[in-house]
């Protein structure tokens, strides 16, 4: 598909500050999708609120040096921009994240208006942080009644949901589930099935059942080392895709949404789903060769987005 031709791609959620020591790196998994989209050349509209603060200035900022679209962007004069208290333990990253900030506060009706923009069928990215809180799960609501919008969920798990009914409820109208393997092992023990890894035939079908996704057509789960897969409804088993080796890992914080990024993008371009997460495997252990969940400069995308912007075929025949 000529790129031109792409499905468009709203991206809801948090925007925020990690803060590493005395170091701030701007991050959210909804807003690092959001970044690396446009630095591939798409034009993804993020959805998101930041305070009328310094570090809602940094947003902005860094959203008018990698051409992110902004005017989904709120700003919200009284709740401060959120930010995540980031410890590096032994099991990796751990994230302390204060609620009450302003991707919390997301308003519909701006939310809404920034939709109106978006002409035709358009996918829709969203996670589970942003809707902890009433005013943003509302504003996701609102988007998702305006017209039909496929919901592709990376839930992103730092706490686990007391029972079913309430997991359901955050992966409402998925029809991609992006997942980590450890979030998928979660996710089974929730639905009362057995973590088998390799009885993949049964596994869309019982997540669905458990929490009331009927429409879920695909999992993408990735496994570190061992690369990624995805298990697509009817097939018996998931398609399988070795991890790129990455000559020097400075670290693998934000290896998940780089991923989830390019599979988006192939998503939204028509690549064959097997190109699509070999391209997201190279991208994504291209990232864990620099410091942090996206690069600093907007040169690192010059390359990968001339590569793709060229049709994948001779990939998926590899």
């Amino acid at each position: 598909m000529d790129p031109s031709m792409a499905l468009p791609i709203v991206v809801f959620g948090e925007t925020l500050v990690d803060v590493i020591g005395t170091q701030e790196i701007l991050g959210g998994a909804p807003f690092n999708v959001a970044r690396h989209l446009a630095g591939l050349g798409e034009a993804p509209l993020l959805v998101s609120r930041v305070g009328t603060d310094r570090r809602g200035d940094a947003v902005l900022a860094a959203c008018h040096e990698f051409g992110l679209r902004c005017d989904g962007l709120q700003r919200d004069t009284v709740h401060a921009t959120g930010i995540a208290q980031v410890s590096m333990e032994p099991d990796g990253p751990h994230f302390d994240i204060p609620d009450n900030v302003a991707f919390d506060h997301i308003e519909a009706g701006a939310a809404v208006r920034s939709l109106e923009k978006i002409q035709g069928e358009a996918l829709l990215y969203f996670g589970t942080l942003a809707q902890r809180a009433p005013a943003s799960r509302g504003a996701l609501q609102a988007l998702r009644e305006l017209r039909p919008l496929q919901a592709c969920v990376d839930p992103n798990l730092r706490t686990i949901p007391r029972d079913r009914a309430e997991m359901a409820a955050l992966l409402q109208g998925a029809v991609d589930l992006k997942l980590s393997e450890e979030e998928l092992r979660l996710l089974l023990a929730l639905a009362d099935e057995p973590p088998d890894m390799e009885a993949q035939a049964a596994m869309l079908d019982a997540l669905a059942r458990a929490f009331d996704l009927p429409q879920l057509q695909r999992i993408h789960w990735t496994c570190g080392a061992r690369g990624s897969r995805c298990l697509c409804r009817g097939a018996q088993t998931a398609l399988h895709v070795d991890a790129h080796a990455q000559s020097e890992v400075i670290d693998t914080v934000g290896a998940g949404d780089a991923y989830f990024a390019v599979m988006l993008l192939g998503r939204a371009r028509g690549w064959p789903l097997q190109a699509t997460m070999r391209r997201a495997g190279r991208f994504a252990s291209a990232i864990c060769g620099i410091r942090g969940a996206v690069p600093q400069a907007p040169e690192f995308y010059d390359a990968w987005r001339e590569a793709f912007a060229q049709p994948p075929e001779a990939e998926s025949r590899s």
